[in-house]
Formats: C-alpha cells, structure tokens, sequence
C-alpha cells in the first residue's frame, strides 16, 4: 500500500516537473530566451560600485521575476585582452562570453560583489581558468550541464568549476537537487561580501 502511494506521488511530480523547470520551454524562446526567463526582468540599474574590483571576484545579480532563488545569476571578473571584464556563462551555442563590467549594473536590480578568502595569486588563477574555458572549452548554455563535464555551461556551473579547477577551492556550499545554482555559491565559507546594493 505504502510503495503504490510513494508511486503516484512520483507519478504526479514527474507529469508537473517539464513544466516548471527552465531545462525545455517552447513558451520561454518565443518571450525573450531563456536566460531572461531564468533571470527575471531588470526594471532600473543597479548602484554597485565596480572600481573596487579585481580578478577573481565574482558577481551576482537579482531581478524580479527570478525563476529561482535568492540569486538569479552569478559572473567572474578576470583580465581579458588587458583590461578587467565580466566573464560568465550566458547563453547561446558559445554561452561563456565578456562584458564590460558595468554590465551587472545595467541588468539587475540588486547586486552584490564577492570576493574569495584567497591570496590574490590564487584569485586571478581562478580567474584566467575562466577565461580558458572560454577560449579553449566554450560550448552551448544548459541549466541543468553536469559539473563535472566542458562541452556544456551555466553560470554557477562556470565559476565553480574555475575556482575548482585552478585552485583546488570548493565554491559550492549549498547542494541542491537539481543542479548547482548562483544561491549554491553566495554565502559559503570561502566567500566575502564586498559590496551589495
């Protein structure tokens, strides 16, 4: 009795699931891509200050409307052809792109700046394995992209797997049960507020 009980619970979870996890919406590509579907809609700009920034840093962003979580996005900043940008993953076929760093201001509402408990060596060693994956492992966006895989990339996935993979450092403090997300990251141990709007 107990097991057909446990049974229509997972029947009904799995029938509801497709339609309330960012992983394949049809609905979602024809108003606006996934991305703003995940992130929410940015209504004003944010004040974070970015001259304080440095390599390695990282960077979250929140709107209304936010799929999920406490954080809708998370970035690194890393030196990129000489000059410090914002590096994070996406969306498109090559998902892990740069911007200016302005761009956490342009597009969220609410952000914050975080710094890892790390020398500064260490930091921008993270940072530039960042910026290797995106020159030399870029591939397509994928919410739900194994950690442990390069062909694939979401934002949270990026950050910790650069941090791991430079310096042995375990960003990922908040295990959830689909896949790692920004609010995985914000507020673990090897991480300092900087500033936050």
């Amino acid at each position: 009795m107990l097991f057909r009980k446990w049974l229509w619970v997972f029947v009904v979870v799995s029938l509801l699931l497709p339609a309330t996890t960012p992983i394949a919406s049809a609905e979602n590509d024809a108003h606006g891509g996934l991305f703003q579907w995940i992130s929410g809609t940015n209504t004003h700009p944010n004040t974070l200050p970015t001259g304080n920034l440095e390599a390695g840093d990282l960077l979250f962003g929140w709107n209304p409307g936010c799929s999920y979580g406490e954080w809708s996005h998370v970035m690194m900043v890393a030196h990129v052809n000489g000059a410090l940008r914002i590096v994070h993953s996406i969306g498109g076929a090559q998902s892990i792109q740069h911007h200016p760093l302005t761009w956490v201001n342009q597009h969220y509402n609410v952000a914050a700046s975080v710094r890892a408990n790390l020398s500064a060596v260490q930091r921008n060693q993270a940072a530039q394995r960042g910026v290797w994956f995106m020159n030399n492992s870029n591939g397509p966006y994928d919410w739900n992209s194994p950690v442990n895989q390069s062909s694939s990339w979401q934002c949270a996935k990026f950050v910790y797997r650069a941090y791991l993979d430079a310096v042995n450092v375990n960003l990922w403090h908040r295990y959830s049960f689909w896949t790692i997300y920004p609010g995985s990251i914000y507020g673990g141990p090897h991480l300092s507020v900087v500033s936050r709007t």
